[in-house]
C-alpha cells in the first residue's frame, strides 16, 4: 500500500488493525514494515528464481542450482521461508518446467527434504507427485513412508494440523503405511480433518498398522458433542459409519443434524483428489491417482476438506 507520508501511513495501519479486530484477528507487527521511496518493489529471491535459466540439456545440474539458490534464500529470509519456497515450485506444480524421467530420482531427494524443511508446502508437493506419479518406484514409496511419519510425528504435538492432514492425504494418494503411534497420536490431537482423513484409511484401506484408539473418540460422542467444535468429525463419523457413538442415536437426537443426516449432506468425500495441472508437453509422464480406479471425472483442484481458499492469510503490509 502506497501513501504520501508516515502519518498516512500509521493511519491506514491503525485502521486495518481496527477493522480486523472486529472480527477478532490481528495484525503481525513482525510483517509489517514502513519504508521510503526509492526501495526495490520486489524482493530478490522473485528476480533471481524467475528469471533462471532451466537447460534441457544438462536438467539435472540445473535443478541442483535451482534447488541451492532456494535453500540459500530461505536460509536468509527465515520470516519468509514458505512465501519463498512456495513461489519457487510454483513452475513444477503448473508444468511450466517439465521434469524429465531421468532427472526424476535428484528432483525427488530435493523435493522431500525441502517438505521436511518447510511442510507448509505439503499441497504443492502432493499436486507435483500425482502429476508424476509414474515415475516412482519401491524406492520412492520408502522415502514417502518416512517423509511422512516423520512430519506427523513433529508437528501433531503443537497442532500443526494442515501439515498433519497434508501428511495423511499423501499416505492415502501414494498408499502409504501409517504406523500405530503416528495414528494414536493424531486421535490424541483431535482435529477434525486429520482424524476424518484417518479414519478414511482405518476403514476402506489397509494402510494403518495396529489397531488405533478409536475408542477415545467414540467415548466422547455423547451429550453436546454436536455443538462443539468437533461437530464435523462427530457427524461425519458417524453418518459414515466409522464411529459407533456412545450415545445411541446420536444424529437422529440433534433436530439440526438429523436434518442433514436424512438430505445425504456430506462434508468429506473419500473419492475426491487433488487435480494435476496438464503439462506442456505430456509425453514426459503419465498422470497417476488412486481414485481413478473409483472415479475419475468431476476431480477437485483440493483433497477433501483441505480447501487451500478456505484459509485466512494476512500477508506483509508494505508502504
Amino acid at each position: 500500500m502506497y501513501v504520501s507520508s508516515k502519518d498516512e501511513a500509521d493511519k491506514v495501519l491503525k485502521g486495518i488493525q481496527l477493522i480486523l479486530s472486529e472480527f477478532q484477528l490481528e495484525i503481525n507487527e513482525a510483517k509489517i514494515k514502513i519504508r521510503e521511496f526509492p526501495f526495490a518493489f520486489e524482493d530478490e529471491f522473485t528476480t533471481i528464481l524467475h528469471s533462471f535459466d532451466f537447460r534441457e540439456t544438462n536438467q539435472i545440474n540445473s535443478i541442483k542450482h535451482y534447488f541451492s539458490l532456494l535453500w540459500a534464500f530461505a536460509e536468509r529470509n527465515p520470516k519468509k521461508t514458505d512465501w519463498i519456497f512456495k513461489y519457487a515450485l510454483r513452475i513444477f506444480e503448473y508444468s511450466t518446467i517439465v521434469i524429465q524421467k531421468k532427472t526424476w530420482k535428484v528432483f525427488e531427494d530435493l523435493m522431500i527434504k525441502s517438505a521436511l524443511v518447510e511442510p507448509a508446502i505439503l499441497d504443492i508437493f502432493t499436486r507435483i507427485f500425482i502429476t508424476y506419479g509414474s515415475y516412482l518406484d519401491m524406492d520412492s514409496k520408502e522415502k514417502l513412508k518416512r517423509l511422512i511419519n516423520a512430519i506427523i510425528k513433529e508437528h501433531f504435538t503443537v497442532q500443526h494440523n494442515f501439515e498433519t492432514a497434508w501428511a495423511l492425504w499423501l499416505a492415502k494418494t501414494f498408499e502409504i503405511e501409517i504406523e500405530e503411534q503416528s495414528a494414536n497420536d493424531i486421535i490424541a490431537t483431535r482435529d477434525n480433518i486429520s482424524n476424518l482423513i484417518l479414519l478414511d484409511l482405518i476403514n476402506n484401506s489397509c494402510l494403518i498398522k495396529g489397531s488405533p484408539n478409536v475408542a477415545d473418540i467414540e467415548a466422547e460422542l455423547k451429550g453436546d458433542i454436536l455443538m462443539s467444535e468437533n461437530w464435523l468429525l462427530a457427524y461425519e463419523g458417524v453418518n459414515k459409519g466409522w464411529l459407533v457413538p456412545s450415545e445411541a442415536n446420536l444424529l437422529n437426537n440433534n433436530l439440526y443434524f438429523k436434518i442433514l443426516k436424512d438430505k445425504n449432506i456430506e462434508f468429506y468425500k473419500s473419492n475426491k483428489q487433488v487435480k494435476p495441472y496438464k503439462h506442456k508437453d505430456e509425453e514426459h509422464t503419465e498422470v497417476y491417482s488412486v481414485v481413478q480406479k473409483q472415479q475419475t471425472d468431476n476431480q477437485e483442484s483440493v483433497a477433501a476438506l483441505i480447501d487451500e481458499k478456505s484459509n485466512l492469510f494476512i500477508s506483509g503490509l508494505e508502504f
